[in-house]
């Protein structure tokens, strides 16, 4: 399971979080993402050729080309101790903040700065912090890991402090497109339902977090407001910085493709073996075509606890 990313600080946030940490290497929802010319360049993204194994993860990825390693609300905090956003490249960058990643294995580098530190906690129990301990609780890429989403938002409500805020970021991935190029993409269709089936499978969603707006309300939230993106996957946008997110989440998903296809596969569809090398062999070619222009979709949602006179 992903750990879940905890901040906080000694400063008093407030209302008045704004779009400004919006990167240029993703497109909010409602906005089309513009394809490069067929005529530019080679058809295929080769921007990692045929190795995909130098690849970044997903989280990474996403955080770091999409969201550039901000978050809507640290804008807001003065002084503030976190809980691993980007682990020991964030704790470089604010050594004043103290970083605390969690996961359920010891699986983290040994050396790290001194204001970082790595604890073992499952975040479906109850949080071993006490009650208004941190400022800034991050929680992302959890996909398929949580079984009850609210339960899960009532735990970083409860240990951070007044004014602090309490913000969740995760990937919808499935494939879309605006201009319908995935529609009579076979290999693609199939991984989209391979993921709202692994979901009915194992009783957790792969895909949206659903009411996530009213489950952060209901965790005693206020404030809260929401923000959707489009993440390309290859290099077939026009934008500079959009391909490259493209090109790093393509390799990304590619270097892990039986990873995450495999089990869904064969132990949830019953599919036969045959059918599943040649499913993998087609979603790799239309991964560098750039002919089809599809991405997934991420969300951010954030809230404020309220001060403690209110």
């Amino acid at each position: 399971m992903a750990s879940p990313k905890t901040d906080s600080a000694g400063g008093s946030p407030r209302d008045g979080v704004t779009k400004q940490n919006i990167s240029a290497g993703s497109s909010p929802a409602g906005d089309p993402i513009i394809a490069q010319d067929e005529n530019e360049g080679d058809a295929s993204d080769s921007a990692f050729g045929d190795d995909a194994s130098v690849s970044p993860g997903i989280t990474e990825t996403c955080t770091n080309g999409v969201l550039q390693r901000k978050l809507y609300c640290f804008h807001l905090i003065k002084h503030p101790r976190i809980s691993q956003i980007s682990r020991t490249d964030f704790a470089d960058e604010h050594p004043s903040v103290e970083v605390i990643g969690t996961d359920l294995s010891p699986i983290q580098p040994s050396w790290v700065p001194p204001n970082v530190k790595f604890e073992l906690e499952d975040a479906t129990k109850n949080w071993s912090w006490p009650e208004n301990y941190f400022n800034l609780v991050h929680v992302r890429f959890l996909m398929g890991a949580i079984v009850d989403w609210g339960t899960l938002f009532k735990e970083p409500s409860h240990c951070c402090k007044p004014g602090g805020f309490v913000e969740s970021g995760e990937i919808n991935p499935t494939f879309y497109s605006d201009d319908g190029s995935i529609d009579d993409v076979e290999a693609l269709q199939t991984w989209n339902r391979l993921v709202i089936e692994s979901g009915k499978g194992f009783g957790r969603s792969f895909t949206n977090i659903e009411n996530d707006v009213q489950l952060f309300r209901d965790a005693g939230l206020v404030g809260v407001q929401s923000f959707d993106f489009k993440v390309p996957i290859g290099g077939w946008p026009k934008d500079e910085k959009m391909r490259k997110v493209g090109q790093f989440l393509r390799a990304s998903i590619e270097n892990d493709l039986e990873g995450y296809t495999m089990v869904v596969w064969h132990q949830i569809m019953h599919w036969p073996e045959d059918e599943y090398q040649v499913f993998l062999m087609n979603m790799r070619k239309a991964f560098k075509d750039k002919r089809i222009h599809g991405y997934m979709r991420v969300r951010y949602v954030y809230g404020r606890k309220p001060d403690a006179d209110k």
